[in-house]
């Protein structure tokens, strides 16, 4: 069933505007920043919506901004946020690098066999990629978010046109729940080093911002 959300108090919404407007701000001048504003300016509804609904998760706890210090708070998705399980060593999936060995559709985020799942304490935001290699090898994505299987997307363009930016919008932004389940795989055209980031942001109690490698619920 999906989460109703429950509206910002007026003090919460001052803080998420002054701090919406730093965070997208934060990106550097360059083109692949002001893309990345820019996909962060348009969905910037969405995303305040989605504040409420985890404000409606968190049992109308206090937003508290990045600093949150009780209640809950938000900040930019980091990797561990849905790439690290409770397994990992502490070196591992704390960037969003890969290595695809084969070309082809290959898993970046869950298996074949096994779910990654967002933390109790946590929802997620996803808006889109973008890529820190000059080249990219991945010019495709296809998601697996609560039992739906959505179609591959196709961004070769954006990512391999000379001096394009490598930055890549969702056709629609997705919330991923807390214990919402999912596996990304992404399309390879090349082999060797890649770095595709999901761009997004997490909203979670003030906990599960603090710790430094935060984990997945277990698969």
């Amino acid at each position: 069933m999906a989460q109703t959300p429950v509206p910002f108090t007026p003090d919460e919404t001052k803080i998420w505007e002054a701090e919406f407007m730093e965070l997208t701000t934060s990106f550097a001048r360059d083109q692949q920043g002001e893309r990345i504003r820019l996909m962060f300016d348009r969905n910037k509804e969405f995303l305040r919506n989605a504040g409420g609904i985890a404000k409606s998760h968190f049992q109308g706890a206090s937003f508290g901004g990045v600093d949150a210090q009780g209640g809950f708070g938000w900040t930019l998705l980091r990797p561990e946020h849905v790439r690290h399980t409770t397994t990992d060593a502490d070196s591992v999936d704390i960037d969003w690098k890969r290595t695809p060995a084969t070309v082809g559709f290959n898993y970046f985020i869950g298996s074949a066999t096994v779910f990654n799942q967002i933390n109790r304490r946590a929802l997620v935001v996803l808006l889109g990629f973008a890529n820190h290699q000059p080249v990219p090898k991945s010019v495709g994505a296809q998601w697996q978010i609560e039992g739906i299987l959505y179609p591959p997307y196709d961004f070769y363009t954006a990512m391999r046109l000379l001096g394009s930016a490598r930055v890549w919008s969702l056709p629609k932004p997705k919330v991923i729940p807390p214990l919402g389940q999912l596996k990304l795989q992404m399309r390879d055209v090349d082999t060797g080093l890649d770095e595709p980031q999901v761009l997004g942001i997490t909203y979670a109690e003030s906990g599960y911002l603090q710790t430094q490698v935060p984990d997945l619920e277990a698969p």
